[in-house]
This record gives structure tokens, C-alpha cells and sequence, in this order.
């Protein structure tokens, strides 16, 4: 069993190190890196060697391909175009955004990567060395030159609201604020604005909408907010007057978002096809998160909020017990303090935190692999004395995005019930038709940490590039026997064969006696067999600071703490849990929210 553990983690570290090859984050690849040292400057008097002309390459991003034009005229880069892409768009083109004009400016291909969009910043760079190379050009020529960076300085800034964070809570806190006519400052530590909604399909579950009505269904507030509280059921700290408000407001904040210019595909989805998820409220904004963050930042914008990129909150400023600021870095290191009637904080959870996960998380601390959500919400909220809620659960799931790519982490789809899932004690443990978190619960509580989807032949015939990276890297399994099988992925060989057994003789009775999973999925198991090693992915945390219906902070002595908010990632334990209703709650939990701080400060102000 040790050796087993032991080529599991080799296979999970060969697996990251050939995704990081795949998004081309290696030097040997992209052939850049963010810069450690200063060069001296060759000017801009342009290079010999250089072919004028425009040329058009590709390389590779965190999506797939990007393809980018490039200008050179007496040589130099004149200009650079982002012809195609699929990157999430708020961070392609953002980190594009960022890059370009410090490229042609400085003629350099020494640029620091953009923060939150590392991989795509690469790819972009990559690109221009690419072109440089086409043109005849040496692209370590275009690596001596350093960007002048200027010195940096003390600011003081006055406003009336700072949202941290440039998510959906914060822009939401924004639109609501400056459309109260308060000026907002909105500080996001990364190059590019988004956070976790930017890299999501951009759903929000509603009920009652006119987008419902469209399609003919009749839905209600209410028969969400029960269908929710069936879900949850009992869960510590939640407080499903809090999940009510969030329900009841959830068409409001579907119309609200129309009319701030964010357009919603006209088909509503359903979570799943068994109730209470069953009923379709999935609300998709086009463009998916990336288009939900854009429109509304634009909006905010457009209505004189003030986004300020690679600016992070380092402290809040405290006077007695009232928030009267927040002091803020940039990647000039300027010390910026700004003073506001109100802070929300709107800074996520801590998904890529392992150290934070190692004390909030520990049964899943193994799973982080880093990332932007290193729990600065968390930190700065505990450091100005709010109640912490902390419970030993995360949202997690095991990876069913199957068949994109075994070694991939999301691999094996949320809705793949034609398998036959098995614990590591070699027994069938739920209906593999059911939601996905509601399976992951079942393996909580048996206190495993990964699975198996064993499959056919059939399959494998339809995934075979996918299967057979999987078991190059030990990540899937093949025996010509469900004996040799098990053996090979260090099961129970007995255990496995009856519950492949058992399931066969189930599927031939076209009725699932065990675990009731509907005759359509029922497909036999027969040889040769393959099983598919399933770990876990952290979707998101719930551990933040409590807050009262007006989303004010409440302090470890049970009163709000004046001036200040919270909203989204860092402050969603009262209103969900591992019980989760379905992609979208989130995002509804979110805004509802992020609306309540500001019209509460809205109101107070104008008192």
C-alpha cells in the first residue's frame, strides 16, 4: 500500500509538471520569465538583423493557442495585435492590456508577468519572441533591456466607499454605491480584475424570472428557498434567513443586472436532473464569468468608480471601533492610504492558502496546489478582531471532467453516470447519477480522499487518447481480468469482483436495487477493464467572518464593527456549506450581499 501511495504521488507530480508543460509556464517552452534582475538599456535605435514586415504566430495559453501579430519597422516592434484567442477574456486580453505598451515602449521583452494571469502573459511573450525569431531577429536581444521602473511614493486618497477586491462582491458593492452617488475606489491585488467569477461559467441560480417565463416555467422564491434548505439541511452556522434573503432577492438581481448591461443567454438550465435541482434557475451570463465581470466593471466605470489593478490592501485603518480606511501597496511600492466612510471586504476565500487550509481545512489540505485566492479577506478580517466562523468543511469534489484529459485536474465531467464508481475498499458507494457534492459527501464521511471510476471497453474506445495518458502516469489502470485490475490499482481483488458482479447483474435487470440510479445509465462493466484514480478539487472555501443581514461585520464581541463589510468568498459560512445547491449559489449569495453593504451605507450616510 505504501508503494502505492508513493507512485500516486509521483504520478500526481508528473501530472503538474506536464500541465505546466502544456500551458508553456516552462522557461524551455515559452522561452520567457519574470524578470529578477535589471539589464542596461540597448535604447530604441532598433536591430539590424531585423526583417520589417508583419508577422503572425501562435503560441500556446492557459486555454489553448493565442494568436498575436506583430509589427517590426526599422527594426523595431511597432505594434502588436491579439488576433484570436481563448483565453477567459477579462484575463487574455487583460493581461494583453498590460503587456503591449511596456513591449513597444521599452522594446523589451523584459516585462514582468501580469498577476492573476501569469500564463497567458507567457504565452503573449512567447509570441512576440516567436515573431522576433521569424523576422530574422535574436530574441535574448529584446532581453537586456529593463523597464525604468519609477520610484515609489506616499499617497493619501479620500473616498467615501474602498471595496477590496475586484470580484463580482466588490463590483457589485460599486454599482450599488455609485449608483447611490458615492465615489468608490476599488482595489484589486492582481493585474486583472475577476477573481474566481471570471474563471466560472457565470451562472446565477434565480427563481421567477422573466428569462423563466420566457421558456414557460413557473418558478418561485419560495420553492427555491425550500428546495435549498432540503440541501443543506442541518448545517452548522448557516442561517437560512440569510439564504432566504438571498432567494427572494434573486430575480431582482437578475433584472439588475440587464439594466447595468449584462446579457444573459435565454435558455435557463437545471443543476440536475433530480429535485429539489431539478427545476431550471441556472441563469448564464453570455460570455460566461468573464462577460458577468467585464459588463459590470465597465458599468461601475462608466459611472465613476475607480478600479485600481496591482493595488492590494495591506491594512485596515481602525479609529476606536470604527473602520475609517485602508492602506494599500502597488507594484511600484507607493504607500497609498485612503480614508472612506465605509470598506467592504470583498477579497475571496482561500482556495491556494495551503498554510490557511492547514489550520481552517486540514482533512483537505493536501489538494491545494496555489493560486490568487490566498485568503487576504480571511487575514485582514481575523486581524481586525472579527468572529471567525470555522468549520472543518471545504467544497470539494472528485475530478469528473472525464474525458478531456486524465492527468488534467478537472477530468471527468459533473454528469458521467454511465460508471461505475468504487471506494478504495473496493465497494460501489452511491448512485453515479447523483450530483456530484452529494457523492463527495458519502466519501467525507467514509474519510477517503480519492476514488475510482471503473469502465469498459465501450469507453475506452471513446476516450482512448485520455485513458492512455492516465495510464502512463499511474492515474489509470487496465487488467484483462477485474482480478488483474484490482491488483493493479492496489484494490481489494475480491471486494472489487463482486461489486462489478453485483453491478453487471443489476444493470441486466435494467433496476438499480442498491442505489436506484436510473435504467438509462446502467451500462455493463465487461473486459478488458479500466479504472480511473479520481482525487479531489477544491472549488471553493466557506470559512469567513460573520456578518448580520446588512452584511456589517460582527466583532468576537458579538457588535458590529462600524464601517465595516463583507461580502462574497470571505463571508458565505452562514448561507451554504459542502451541501451545495449547485453551481451559481455562490455568485446569487455574492451580490445579495455586496447590494445589502452598500444600501446599508447608503442609507447611513443620508441619515
Amino acid at each position: 500500500m505504501k508503494n502505492l501511495k508513493c507512485k500516486r504521488l509521483i504520478a500526481f507530480l508528473l501530472s503538474v509538471s506536464m500541465m505546466l508543460s502544456m500551458l508553456g509556464c516552462s522557461k524551455s517552452e515559452t522561452g520567457v520569465q519574470s524578470p529578477q534582475e535589471e539589464g542596461q538599456s540597448l535604447g530604441k535605435e532598433g536591430t539590424q538583423s531585423l526583417k520589417d514586415g508583419t508577422y503572425v504566430v501562435k503560441a500556446k495559453g492557459h486555454n489553448g493557442e493565442m494568436e498575436v501579430e506583430v509589427i517590426f519597422e526599422n527594426g523595431n516592434i511597432k505594434d502588436i495585435s491579439l488576433i484570436n484567442h481563448v483565453e477567459t477574456t477579462v484575463i487574455g486580453e487583460g493581461a494583453f492590456n498590460a503587456i503591449k505598451p511596456v513591449i513597444i515602449e521599452n522594446q523589451t521583452l523584459n516585462v514582468d508577468l501580469v498577476a492573476g494571469a501569469t500564463v497567458s502573459s507567457a504565452a503573449i511573450l512567447n509570441a512576440v519572441s516567436l515573431a522576433i525569431e521569424e523576422a530574422g531577429g535574436i530574441p535574448s536581444d529584446f532581453k537586456v533591456n529593463a523597464v525604468e521602473k519609477r520610484t515609489a511614493k506616499s499617497e493619501e486618497i479620500t473616498t467615501d466607499v474602498v471595496a477590496i477586491g475586484a470580484g463580482v462582491a466588490g463590483l457589485a458593492t460599486a454599482i450599488e454605491a455609485v449608483d447611490g452617488g458615492l465615489n468608490v475606489i476599488v482595489l484589486e491585488k492582481n493585474g486583472v480584475i475577476g477573481g474566481t467569477t471570471a474563471r466560472s461559467e457565470g451562472i446565477i441560480q434565480a427563481a421567477g424570472t422573466q428569462l423563466q417565463l420566457d421558456m414557460g416555467i413557473e418558478d418561485t422564491a419560495e420553492s427555491m428557498f425550500e428546495g435549498m434548505k432540503e440541501v443543506i439541511g442541518d448545517t452548522a452556522e448557516v442561517d437560512f434567513d440569510f439564504v432566504k434573503m438571498t432567494t427572494d432577492q434573486s430575480a431582482g438581481h437578475i433584472q439588475w443586472l440587464i439594466d447595468k448591461g449584462v446579457p444573459f443567454q435565454k435558455e435557463v438550465k437545471a443543476v440536475h436532473i433530480y429535485e429539489p435541482r431539478s427545476i431550471p434557475r441556472e441563469h448564464f451570463a453570455e460570455e460566461k464569468g468573464s462577460g458577468l465581470i467585464e459588463n459590470m466593471a465597465k458599468y461601475a466605470e462608466e459611472n465613476g468608480a475607480k478600479i485600481l489593478l496591482d493595488t492590494a490592501a495591506t491594512e485596515i485603518i481602525k479609529d476606536g471601533n470604527k473602520v475609517v480606511g485602508v492602506k494599500a501597496t502597488n507594484k511600484y511600492g507607493d504607500d497609498i492610504t485612503i480614508y472612506a466612510k465605509a470598506v467592504v471586504l470583498a477579497a475571496g476565500g482561500y482556495t491556494g492558502n495551503k498554510d490557511l487550509m492547514k489550520k481552517l481545512n486540514p482533512n483537505v489540505v493536501d489538494f491545494v496546489s496555489g493560486g490568487m485566492n490566498q485568503g487576504d479577506g480571511y487575514l485582514l478580517a481575523e486581524s481586525m478582531g472579527g468572529d471567525m466562523i470555522v468549520r472543518p468543511d471545504a467544497l470539494y469534489h472528485f475530478m469528473y471532467l472525464l474525458p478531456t484529459s486524465i492527468v488534467n485536474p478537472g477530468a471527468i465531467g459533473f454528469f458521467t453516470p454511465e460508471l461505475l464508481l468504487v471506494a478504495p475498499d473496493g465497494n460501489r458507494y452511491a448512485d453515479e447519477a447523483s450530483y456530484t457534492f452529494d457523492r463527495t459527501n458519502t466519501i467525507i464521511d467514509k474519510g477517503y480522499d480519492h476514488v475510482y471510476a471503473v469502465v469498459n471497453q465501450e469507453f475506452y474506445e471513446k476516450h482512448k487518447e485520455a485513458v492512455d495518458e492516465g495510464i502512463k502516469f499511474e492515474r489509470a489502470f487496465k487488467g484483462e481480468t477485474v482480478q488483474e485490475l484490482a491488483e493493479n490499482m492496489g484494490l481489494d481483488s475480491v471486494a472489487l469482483a463482486k461489486t462489478v458482479e453485483r453491478y453487471n447483474e443489476l444493470c441486466d435487470k435494467k433496476i438499480d436495487e442498491d442505489f436506484n440510479k436510473p435504467a438509462e445509465y446502467l451500462q455493463k462493466i465487461e473486459g478488458p477493464y479500466y479504472g480511473l484514480m479520481l482525487t479531489s478539487s477544491i472549488a471553493e472555501t466557506f470559512n469567513g467572518v460573520r456578518i448580520n443581514e446588512y452584511a456589517q461585520v460582527i466583532g468576537t464581541d458579538g457588535n458590529v464593527i462600524e464601517g465595516f463589510y463583507a461580502a462574497g468568498s470571505c463571508a458565505m459560512a452562514q448561507m451554504t456549506s459542502q451541501r451545495y445547491f449547485g453551481s451559481g449559489t455562490a455568485i446569487l449569495n455574492a451580490i445579495t450581499f455586496a447590494r445589502e453593504a452598500s444600501n446599508h451605507i447608503i442609507s447611513t450616510l443620508n441619515r
